[in-house]
């Protein structure tokens, strides 16, 4: 057995010169550190004093030059954020002032159609007046014939001056209460009251000769008329002006009542 060449050598041949033993590998030294003296111990470095807000041997950041086509705007995105918008909802922003808006104008729509509708209801009292102003109108006419008729009597022609003078002051006072109460008929309204028939048989009476008893005749019965309306009429009204005007007037008709029957 042929002995092995130290550290790893080719064998020798035998017969062959030797060759020189290589030499052997330094041993592994162990790692120094930068500041490490021969000889002696680690000297450790020196502390650095650290600026303001820096750690303690803390190396800067590198920095990198910004590109030469950089926008500035194009970073606004992160240095200013987009703040989310606000979502309205169908009650919310200007849907509520819009919805707000449309139940007013309805409220106001019905509101108007309410007192139209109590606009045009017949009020009782305002008919009541109606029919005495017509009444009124109606004397105020028959009486007018009577006192301008020259076939008429005396004592016809009296009555019936002393009834159109009566009555036109009655029908005065109570127009000037209407008036102050934002009521007032219109002549056409009033006229709606005349009597066709009795103009008729007052013409026919003048060529019978019977015009102081047809007269007599329709003037009293037209008195009492109005006097039923003035009762139903002052028992409807509440007001002590309205009640004062009616008592007046039925007083004034009672008395011509009288006389036209005499």
């Amino acid at each position: 057995m042929q002995p092995q060449p130290p550290y790893g050598g080719s064998p020798q041949q035998p017969g062959s010169p030797a060759s020189p033993a290589s030499p052997p590998p330094a041993p592994l030294q162990p790692h120094q550190p930068a500041d490490y003296v021969p000889g002696g111990s680690i000297q450790p470095s020196a502390p650095t004093n650290p600026a303001p807000g820096q750690l303690p041997n803390a190396n800067p950041l590198p920095t990198y030059p910004a590109p030469s086509n950089a926008n500035p705007n194009d970073y606004a995105f992160i240095m200013n954020p987009a703040k989310p918008t606000a979502k309205t909802s169908l009650f919310g922003g200007g849907s509520s002032k819009l919805i707000l808006v449309v139940i007013a104008l309805v409220i106001i729509l019905l509101l108007v159609g309410a007192f139209a509708l109590l606009g045009n209801r017949p009020n009782p009292n305002q008919q009541a007046f109606l029919s005495l102003s017509q009444q009124q109108a109606e004397l105020i006419r028959i009486s007018s014939i009577g006192s301008a008729e020259n076939d008429a009597s005396a004592k016809t022609r009296t009555t019936a001056l002393t009834t159109n003078m009566t009555v036109s002051t009655d029908a005065t006072n109570l127009n000037s209460y209407l008036s102050k109460n934002g009521t007032s008929f219109k002549s056409e309204q009033l006229a709606l009251g005349a009597d066709a028939n009795a103009s008729k048989r007052l013409d026919t009476s003048l060529s019978t000769s019977t015009f102081d008893s047809v007269f007599n005749e329709i003037l009293v019965a037209k008195l009492e008329k109005y006097q039923a309306s003035l009762q139903q009429t002052y028992n409807q009204v509440s007001g002590d002006s309205a009640k004062q005007v009616l008592s007046t007037s039925y007083d004034h008709a009672e008395l011509l009542t009288k006389q036209a029957k005499q």
